[in-house]
């Protein structure tokens, strides 16, 4: 194919098919038109080479088409346009390549989109806010795959020129060209960012890229369900599920939440099912999300409508809360359900862990401390199964005298010498506060 396409150019260099003769009309319209079609054939030779996976053939092609435009004056096929145009942003063609296409697609007449795809191709600035600038001036431009690119880098680089971005990115009309790169960043952004407003923006543009054909990862996904309820986020995997195929575990999450939102009273049932996804979704990833503990705060829970084993899973779930967020400490139903669960001695490792976060948080400072930690010394007194959380209440008790002052300091008094290092420490260190306050 190369030799063939150095025959066909050197053959449209040296002979003129243009040049006027001294022939009768009759025989130049005869001979013009046997011109134009031989011109026709090499021109289609060319656009054929185009298509061939081959940097060496494609430059020949290119540098044939150069001739027929650039010197004989032929006008190009929109075939061969768009072809050129495709390959500007090609991985195959280096930099000399896409110059020489710059060369003839300048000598030729483009049609407003290929004004705007020629335009797209070679925009390139040092600045970045200058780039979007000139992206801004596009009405709903069709980005290139390097376009999406450039404004990944600037997302990822400039933090300070992400909402431009993604409001440029919204007035694009190929959503679903949106490269991985791209995505990733978006994804990167969404977690990252504290502004409520780029977090609504991403999420939209999210949706947009879904409904346009774009199909998301998992991270996006999780992400998703991570945001807060005033950017709908059920709404958004619920379209996400309708354009890509998703996991049958986050189908069952959808159509949950989704129950969960039309319910005008508090279903027992549902509600079970409720905090069991809760506790599988923090097993799975050791993280409860932010929807997920929303939907919980929001609900009416009347604690004489529970069931006891029922009333446990929702206290071990506001344990794990407290664990992942110290915010929640000053959650009035959280800390008070937490310190009810202690007050009947109902006690297991996430709820003294959870009420370690309460104590340094609060400052000891709710509406139960001192009957817990009354309880915590009449748990310590004793000698029966509750004695394998006497080092986790050791703990809390030195947690606390760093907070405040208290007088019962017997329990690590005893415990100073103990064969266990960890409760010899804490011991040590509640001593240590109390004489230091």
């Amino acid at each position: 194919m190369e030799q063939y396409m150095s025959v066909l150019c050197s053959v449209i260099e040296k002979k003129d098919y243009f040049a006027a003769d001294t022939r009768s009309l009759l025989d130049r319209i005869l001979c013009r038109k046997s011109d134009k079609y031989i011109i026709a054939r090499i021109q289609t030779a060319f656009v054929h080479a185009l298509k061939i996976d081959n940097p060496d053939v494609i430059r020949k092609a290119i540098n044939g088409l150069k001739i027929l435009v650039c010197r004989r004056k032929v006008v190009p096929e929109k075939e061969a346009i768009d072809i050129l145009l495709s390959l500007t942003t090609s991985d195959i063609c280096n930099e000399t390549i896409k110059q020489d296409i710059r060369i003839l697609l300048n000598a030729t007449t483009l049609e407003n989109n290929q004004k705007c795809a020629y335009e797209l191709a070679y925009l390139n600035f040092d600045n970045c806010d200058q780039l979007l600038d000139r992206l801004d001036q596009f009405d709903k431009p069709k980005l290139l795959a390097q376009n999406f690119n450039q404004i990944s880098r600037i997302i990822d680089d400039d933090t300070a020129l992400s909402l431009k971005a993604l409001e440029i990115l919204q007035k694009c009309s190929n959503k679903e060209n949106i490269t991985d790169k791209l995505l990733k960043s978006i994804a990167v952004l969404l977690a990252s960012t504290n502004s409520k407003h780029i977090k609504s923006l991403c999420c939209r543009l999210i949706v947009e890229m879904t409904e346009a054909g774009r199909k998301v990862t998992d991270d996006i996904i999780s992400l998703i369900l991570a945001q807060d309820e005033n950017d709908k986020p059920i709404e958004i995997l619920k379209v996400i599920s309708n354009n890509q195929t998703i996991s049958e575990e986050l189908k069952n999450k959808i159509k949950l939440f989704s129950d969960m939102d039309s319910l005008t009273g508090i279903d027992l049932t549902k509600f079970e099912e409720f905090l069991d996804t809760m506790q599988q979704e923090y097993q799975r990833s050791r993280v409860l999300s932010h929807l997920s503990i929303q939907q919980l705060l929001s609900l009416k829970i009347e604690k004489n409508e529970l069931k006891n084993s029922l009333e446990q899973k929702l206290i071990d779930i506001y344990a794990l809360i407290l664990i992942q967020n110290s915010q929640y400490s000053f959650n009035q139903t959280i800390i008070d359900s937490v310190e009810r669960a202690i007050l009947s001695q109902l006690l297991n490792k996430n709820i003294l862990d959870a009420y370690k976060v309460v104590i340094q948080s609060t400052k000891c400072q709710t509406n139960h401390f001192d009957d817990v930690f009354r309880i915590f010394i009449d748990i310590l007194d004793q000698n029966n199964k509750l004695r394998i959380f006497h080092c986790d209440i050791l703990v809390c008790i030195a947690l606390t005298l760093e907070a405040k002052e208290i007088s019962e300091l017997k329990s690590l008094e005893i415990n100073i010498f103990n064969d266990d290092e960890i409760i010899r420490y804490w011991s040590f260190r509640g001593l240590r506060s109390a004489f230091s306050i």
